[in-house]
């Protein structure tokens, strides 16, 4: 049986480089389950692709100040390597759903020759990628028509001149400008 913690360190690696962001790494990390990949590996994939993308980790160390930067890069590889494996190995009991398919293809020595020709593949992927596609875009473009329809409306309904005289953090207060005029 493979380490728990081994498992989380992959899936670290492979999510880093991955640079999706938390709405698109739980499908992906879903589908890994689904697939036969063991949790700490498909959580670890989960948590570190929107966290350790080279994006991220550029707009934090250029946004945040160093000090707060280097906490949160601490933090996240803490949580990824160290609470991740903890809450996998106690948190509940048998592995990803998957795994029993994982594992019953491991103990054959040989996937089995397929003769299937190049063309042929191709078009068995066709339809599958067709289908997912429509998937995803029947469920999100109505979303994305909503929130662009919605930025919009307060784009315009709100004027950008109102914004100006809001406080910009609590110890200022918003009366003291126009007590001095």
């Amino acid at each position: 049986r493979a380490s728990v913690f081994k498992d989380t360190l992959k899936g670290m690696v492979v999510g880093a480089p991955l640079g999706v962001c938390v709405n698109c790494a739980a499908p992906i990390a879903y589908g890994m389950s689904k697939q036969g990949t063991r949790k700490g590996t498909s959580l670890a994939t989960m948590f570190a692709s929107p966290t350790l993308n080279i994006v991220v980790l550029a707009m934090t160390f250029s946004v945040l100040p160093m000090y707060m930067a280097v906490t949160k890069l601490i933090a996240t590889f803490m949580f990824i390597l160290l609470v991740l494996p903890l809450l996998v190995r106690f948190g509940s009991g048998g592995d990803a759903p998957g795994a029993a398919v994982a594992s019953a293809a491991d103990e054959q020595c040989a996937l089995p020759a397929v003769s299937e020709s190049w063309p042929a593949a191709l078009l068995g992927l066709v339809p599958d990628l067709w289908r997912n596609f429509l998937f995803i875009v029947i469920r999100t473009v109505p979303l994305m028509f909503v929130a662009g329809f919605l930025g919009a409306a307060i784009a315009n309904l709100v004027p950008l001149e109102s914004l100006a005289d809001w406080p910009v953090s609590r110890s200022e207060e918003p009366c003291s400008r126009n007590a001095e005029t």
